[in-house]
C-alpha cells in the first residue's frame, strides 16, 4: 500500500488528519496485539477508511461490512480485506472472536448507531479502540448526524469505566477498552 493511495483513496468525508489518526492508531494497535489483529470497519462506502487503516496495520485481518456495497466501486485486492455485504447490527451474532480497532461509520441513524454499540463494543479486546466516525460536525451537517452523538453519548454514560476517552481528531470520537 502506498502512501498517495491511503492518502488519497476516494472518500472526501474522510479528511485528512483523520485518514492520519486511522492509519497511525491501526499501526499502534497491530504494534501491541500482533499477528492476531483484528479490524473491522462499518460503514466502508468505497473503502478509504479501510485503506488508511490497512497502510498502518498490513499484517491485521480486516472485516469490511456495509448494506449496499459495492457501490460500483472495486477495492484493491491488495488491500486484503474480506468484505460482507449486510446488516451490520445483526452480523455481529456471527462473528467470532475479539476485535482491536473497530471503525463505526455505518448507518448514521440513532437505531443504527445503538445496534452497533450494543453489538459489537463487547467484542472490542481490553486495550483495543473503537472509534466513531461524524460524532463531531459542522452545523450545517449536525443534524443529520445527531443520531450518531445521541447513541454515543447514551452509550458513553453507561460505560463510562470501561472505557478511556481518546483525544478527538476532526469528527472522530474514540475510545480504548480498559476493562471487560
Amino acid at each position: 500500500m502506498t502512501v498517495a493511495t491511503w492518502q488519497s483513496a476516494v472518500g472526501k468525508a474522510i479528511i485528512p488528519v483523520e485518514r492520519e489518526w486511522l492509519r497511525s492508531t491501526a499501526a499502534e494497535v497491530e504494534a501491541e496485539f500482533g499477528a492476531d489483529t483484528v479490524i473491522v470497519n462499518i460503514g466502508i462506502f468505497r473503502g478509504a477508511t479501510m485503506y488508511c487503516m490497512r497502510a498502518g496495520a498490513p499484517n491485521a485481518r480486516m472485516v469490511g461490512i456495509d448494506t449496499v456495497y459495492p457501490q460500483g466501486h472495486v477495492l484493491d485486492k491488495n488491500l486484503h480485506a474480506k468484505v460482507i455485504k449486510g446488516d451490520s447490527g445483526r452480523l455481529c451474532e456471527s462473528f467470532e472472536g475479539p476485535v482491536h480497532l473497530l471503525f463505526i461509520d455505518g448507518d448514521h441513524s440513532y437505531a443504527g448507531v445503538k445496534a452497533d454499540i450494543e453489538g459489537w463494543t463487547p467484542k472490542v479486546a481490553p486495550g483495543g479502540i473503537v472509534c466513531f466516525h461524524d460524532f463531531a460536525t459542522e452545523p450545517k451537517v449536525a443534524a443529520k448526524h445527531a443520531g450518531i452523538k445521541r447513541a454515543v453519548l447514551e452509550w458513553e454514560q453507561t460505560h463510562n469505566l470501561k472505557w478511556y476517552l481518546l483525544a478527538p481528531v476532526g469528527s472522530l470520537r474514540a475510545y480504548r477498552r480498559v476493562t471487560l
